[in-house]
């Protein structure tokens, strides 16, 4: 029963954090969202380059979101975060049981 727990412990820890968008990046957020909706609407009238165009400016504002705001920088991916998880639940077990 404690293994489920300190499993579900250590999912839990990266999503916790106290740290708040700054203005600036809830602002590229929001018009991200925005030119998402418009790109639907390009979509329903057909008309391509409109859609090619808005996608376009979704990626420079994602991308100016990403250098500005370091919480939506991309991770260093799957596999990175997989083995570090591990190694932390590792040594976690290993105090654990150690104790026990």
């Amino acid at each position: 029963m404690r293994i489920p727990l300190l499993v579900l412990a250590l999912v839990a820890l990266p999503s916790v954090s106290g740290a708040q968008p700054s203005s600036e990046c809830r602002r590229y957020t929001r018009q991200i969202e925005h030119f998402a909706g418009v790109v639907q609407m390009a979509e329903e009238r057909g008309n391509d380059l409109w859609e090619q165009e808005t996608r376009r400016h979704i990626e420079r504002l994602e991308t100016r979101r990403a250098e500005r705001c370091p919480e939506y920088r991309p991770g260093p991916g799957a596999m990175a975060e997989a083995k570090e998880m591990l190694g932390k639940a590792t040594k976690l077990a290993a105090k654990w049981f150690l104790l026990q």
